[in-house]
This record gives structure tokens, C-alpha cells and sequence, in this order.
């Protein structure tokens, strides 16, 4: 019995494997939809997971707003071993906060583990927390990532080691430019008896503080009181020297640590009242940007759903594309256009980032900062 789950499991591993190889080849989201919708079904009653579970309540020295809770079965060890909790955190190496064992057996047994990384710049939880948990070896087969305010993600994933094969059911928060997880791994011979006590215990974790900072400090922009848009500090801008105000342009790039550029937004803005009609203005900015970044739109990849745009916008749409060189051949880069109406001036803001599907992590810290760039732009002005 136990060889046969450990092949339906490697079975299921390399058929994840498959499915990301397959990724570059597929629609827009599905890098990242490789997995399925976490299943949060359970037999088990809220009233009857907590009359036989613990409440635990912590606070990290020096970092109030990390102060968690969660519920635990009763009779689980804590082994964290002596005061743990450092005002020092880093995106490399995880700081452990609390660990603790299930009940012994013959076999291997259940742990939980709680722990905190720090981010380093904007990124979408949910894009980071699939890359982090790949990376540590773990084969992630669901994922919950749809929770109101974008800073929750639950998952299920497989783990393999010498001692068994654990099935692991996790959560990832973010608060402020912490991530905090906590993972409740069970040895997969008792996955069934236990499933519905680690999604409880899972589910019951949440944070006691809550916190609107960001990952990085956000900066405000403005030209003449015109254009006006936040945009994250790693990020600068730069803007030609103005002579007219009916047309108006700035751009804003970014530096790897090698300072290397790694991903560019440039914005044109244009006066209602003047040039031609939109369609005219947008070839001509396509044109202009063009000529900048020596890459030219290709194939359309998706148009963004659920986009909130400021309040001086009246229309406003985001289009992907994938990006051809000066030779027409793709080149394994993106275009985000982004085109904004209101009754003053239009926009039209390109971002140019590295595909997805060639480094995703960079892709995610891109696309995210034009999406907080366009987001939170206005246009304001007298009409004439």
C-alpha cells in the first residue's frame, strides 16, 4: 500500500513537472496555474476541530505587528527550543518562530512549523509564494490565492525526504515587507485520518495586528499637477525636459542588484483638445515608444480583468502583448499597455519586462509596479 502511494505521488510529481515545461507554450496565467483550486472541504465541524484543539497566541520580540495566532491539536509538543523570535530578517534564510510535533507513532510524525521571511521588493504574494515553495523542493498541487485584499495565500503541497513523504498544508501572509508561513505537514500514510484538523489549523491562523504598509515605500509623482501616480522606491523616474503641456511624457526604470536594467514604463500623456483622434494618438505613441525601446508589439497574450483605476479616469484598459525585435522575431520580452481616458488628458503607459516564462520572479516585481503605477495614476487639468 505504501509503495503504491509513494507512485501515485511521484506519478503526480512529474506530471506538475510536465505541466510547467509546458507553461511557456500557454495562455497568460497558466505559469502560475499550475496547480489546482485548493480544496477547503472538510467533515469535520469548526464546534468539533475546536473543543479537542489548543489556542496558541505569539508575539515576535520586536515586531509586534507579527503577533499571530492559531489553534493546534491537543496533546501537539512545542520543541521550538528556548526564546526564538530576532528583529533581524532575511529574504534568504527563513527565521524560525515556532515549531512543534504531533503526536508520536511508529511512524513519522506531523509537525508545524511557523516562520518569517522578509521581501525586498513589490511583488504579488501569490507569484512569490509558488516560486519560494518550488524552490525549497516542494511540489505544490493547490492553491487559494483569491482573498480580498491580495495578502493571503493557502496551499497544499507534496514534500519527499528520507524519513516519508509528507502532505503539506501551509499559509503564507504578508504584513508590511514580512511574509509569515505556517506549514502543517502530515506523513502521508495518515493524511486521510488528519486532513480535516489541518485545514483547521491552518484556516485558524491569522494575524492579531493589522498593518497597510507596503513591501517597499511608495513615492509620489507628479507634472504640473497634471499626471500624478505612486510608484515603489526602487523604481526612479525621469522626465524630458517640458516645453509644451499638451503633450507629456516621463519614464520610469528599474536596476537589478548588478545594476543591470530590468524592467522600464514609459508614459505619454496628450491633451484632450488637441492631435488627432484616439486611435491616431495611440499608433503614435506606439510608434514613439517603439523608436525608444527597439521593440515592437506582437502577439496580443491577454486583456486585464478587475483593474480599479483613479477617479479622474472616466475609460481604462490593460493589454499584454508579447514583444518582436527590430527583425520581427520575438525575443522572450513583454509589452504592457495600458491606455487612460479622461476629460483632460489620455495616457498611454508601456511596460517593457522580461517574459514570464524566462524569469518569473522579475516578470512578477515588474508587472506589479505598473499595475501600482497605473492604478493609482490621475489626469486632472481645466478642459479648454
Amino acid at each position: 500500500m505504501q509503495i503504491m502511494k509513494l507512485l501515485s505521488y511521484k506519478f503526480l510529481m512529474m506530471s506538475l513537472a510536465l505541466l510547467l515545461l509546458a507553461a511557456p507554450h500557454a495562455g497568460a496565467q497558466e505559469i502560475i496555474k499550475a496547480y489546482t483550486d485548493l480544496d477547503t472541504s472538510v467533515k469535520m465541524t469548526k464546534d468539533a476541530y475546536d473543543s479537542n484543539a489548543d489556542e496558541y497566541e505569539h508575539e515576535v520580540p520586536g515586531e509586534k505587528l507579527l503577533t499571530h495566532k492559531f489553534k493546534l491539536p491537543k496533546g501537539w509538543e512545542d520543541i521550538t527550543g528556548g526564546k526564538v523570535g530576532t528583529t533581524e530578517f532575511s529574504s534568504k534564510v527563513e527565521t524560525i518562530l515556532e515549531k512543534y510535533v504531533g503526536l508520536p507513532n511508529m511512524y513519522a510524525r506531523s509537525t508545524y512549523n511557523v516562520f518569517a521571511l522578509k521581501l525586498e521588493r513589490e511583488v504579488d504574494l501569490s507569484h512569490w509564494y509558488f516560486n519560494y515553495m518550488s524552490s525549497r523542493g516542494y511540489s505544490v498541487v493547490a492553491m487559494k490565492d483569491d482573498f480580498a485584499d491580495g495578502k493571503r495565500v493557502e496551499a497544499e503541497s507534496i514534500k519527499m525526504n528520507i524519513e516519508a513523504t509528507f502532505v503539506v498544508r501551509s499559509v503564507a501572509v504578508l504584513i508590511g515587507d514580512k511574509v509569515i508561513i505556517a506549514e502543517y505537514a502530515v506523513p502521508d500514510v495518515f493524511w486521510n485520518e488528519q486532513r480535516d484538523e489541518a485545514i483547521w489549523s491552518i484556516a485558524s491562523f491569522g494575524m492579531v495586528f493589522e498593518d497597510d504598509k507596503t513591501i517597499e515605500p511608495r513615492k509620489e509623482f507628479s507634472i504640473l499637477d497634471i499626471v500624478k501616480f505612486n510608484y515603489p522606491a526602487s523604481w526612479s523616474v525621469k522626465v524630458p525636459r517640458l516645453t509644451v503641456v499638451d503633450e507629456l511624457a516621463a519614464a520610469v526604470t528599474t536596476h537589478n542588484l548588478r545594476g543591470e536594467l530590468d524592467g522600464r514604463i514609459d508614459s505619454f500623456y496628450i491633451a484632450s483638445h488637441v492631435g488627432g483622434t484616439r486611435e491616431e494618438n495611440m499608433e503614435n505613441y506606439k510608434q514613439k515608444y517603439s523608436e525608444i525601446v527597439q521593440f515592437t508589439i506582437g502577439e496580443h497574450i491577454e486583456t486585464l480583468d478587475n483593474v480599479k483605476f483613479d477617479k479622474s479616469i472616466s475609460a481604462g484598459r490593460i493589454d499584454i502583448f508579447k514583444a518582436r525585435d527590430t527583425n520581427g522575431n520575438y525575443n522572450g520580452y513583454e509589452i504592457w499597455l495600458a491606455i487612460l481616458e479622461s476629460d483632460v488628458y489620455d495616457g498611454y503607459v508601456f511596460l517593457t519586462t522580461i517574459g514570464r516564462e524566462f524569469d518569473f520572479l522579475v516578470w512578477s516585481k515588474n508587472q506589479r509596479s505598473f499595475k501600482i503605477m497605473v492604478e493609482s495614476m490621475g489626469l486632472y487639468g481645466q478642459p479648454r
